[in-house]
């Protein structure tokens, strides 16, 4: 899972819920969440809880197949390192990636091996799980998109809809 997604999850209070689910990172993941964590922010705040959860609850696993990162790295501009890194794991943990980056959604989905969601997916996972009520999970999605500035943005749009539908 990237960071933006992790963040997500944990901005909407469901992170607790979503440990029912085996949640993996990267070596670059916890490098990113730990720059985040220097900002006295909302993003900040929950960056240093998700650091709490390592490697009790949340597990840090080491990538094999480096040159598949880099190949994605220096090939798709839109990709970056700790994307290319949350795509190698799942293909190597044979899992799927969760990400909340819509600029390399489609290039990740096309160059995957595994299923390839944004963090609306896991929303709906918990809804399908009976961990979480449609009511409760579309109230986090507003409070993701007004705490995480996301009220007109694509990423928002397409998670609302993702979760009307089920």
């Amino acid at each position: 899972m990237d960071t933006c997604a992790l963040l997500s999850l944990s901005v909407s209070g469901f992170l607790e819920e979503c440990l029912n689910f085996d949640i993996l990172i990267t070596k670059e993941i916890k490098k990113e969440l730990e720059d985040i964590s220097q900002y006295s922010d909302i993003d900040g705040k929950h960056a240093k809880k998700i650091l709490g959860l390592i490697p009790n609850k949340i597990k840090l696993v080491e990538i094999k197949n480096k040159e598949r990162i880099n190949y994605l790295v220096n090939n798709f501009p839109t990709i970056n390192t700790g994307e290319a890194e949350v795509l190698v794991l799942a293909e190597e943990q044979k899992g799927i990636a969760i990400t909340d980056d819509l600029r390399c959604l489609s290039k990740l989905k096309e160059n995957s091996k595994v299923p390839v969601y944004l963090s609306a997916y896991i929303f709906a996972g918990l809804i399908l799980k009976d961990l979480a009520t449609l009511e409760d999970v579309l109230k986090a999605i507003e409070n993701l998109a007004e705490k995480r500035d996301w009220k007109h943005s694509a990423l928002y749009i397409h998670s609302k809809k993702y979760i009307e539908e089920i």
